[in-house]
């Protein structure tokens, strides 16, 4: 399964699970719409900064870190 670090810039993917990422950014994330079956969009990202990336009309950065417990297909 891949992650949503591994998304390359303009590619859309569907969310598979988010619950691998603490309590904490797992709750924040799904109030701004980053939830299982949401289409996700990566918008840019760079060598050591963060994601940036688009749900629905919300556009959002994220550390690769938390990106790391986002899975996608």
């Amino acid at each position: 399964m891949k992650t949503l670090n591994q998304i390359k810039p303009n590619e859309r993917v569907k969310i598979v699970s988010v619950c691998n990422c603490s309590d904490g950014v797992c709750n924040r994330l799904k109030c701004l719409g980053v939830d299982v079956g949401n289409e996700i969009e990566v918008i840019r990202k760079g060598w050591i900064g963060p994601i940036h990336f688009r749900v629905g009309m919300t556009e959002m950065f994220i550390r690769k870190k938390d990106a790391k417990c986002i899975e996608v297909e």
